[in-house]
């Protein structure tokens, strides 16, 4: 089965992977139940996207959970239209921020990433990255 969306946390901060298209039921189920375990007080959030994101329902369940509090996140993509979008959401949490692929580094100093967290990240984002189908384009650790 083909994945839209996959994820994996590293002490506070959640990572998501997302294909061209919006995430399943179950695959935003079960990153809302991996958002919940989390400090979200402390909640740090990066995510890489070739164009997928949630729809407005699993947005709004998410901001939901944050109880409207801003928190920082980077989103991480090659389409100059997702990074457009995210500039647009800063409305709603002017905290995030919207980086092309040859930037990671510049989104990891925004977040103010540990070296231990910017390399358990990679390790792990790579790891993940390989159950998509084809590669995912915004992936450039």
């Amino acid at each position: 089965m083909t994945k839209n969306m996959a994820y994996t946390t590293v002490n506070n901060i959640i990572v998501a992977l997302h294909n061209g298209s919006a995430p399943t039921e179950e695959e935003w189920a079960n990153y809302i139940k991996a958002v919940k375990r989390l400090d979200l007080t402390k909640i740090r959030a990066v995510a890489f996207t070739d164009g997928g994101a949630p729809d407005s329902k699993q947005r709004k369940e998410l901001n939901e959970i944050l109880n409207s509090r801003p928190s920082p996140g980077v989103v991480v993509s090659s389409s100059t239209v997702v990074r457009s979008v995210v500039t647009a959401l800063t409305w709603f949490n002017p905290l995030v921020k919207a980086f092309a692929p040859d930037r990671t580094a510049e989104a990891w100093e925004y977040l103010k990433l540990t070296q231990f967290e910017i390399d358990a990240i990679r390790t792990q984002v790579r790891a993940i990255s390989l159950h998509f189908s084809p590669p995912l384009r915004c992936v450039a650790l």
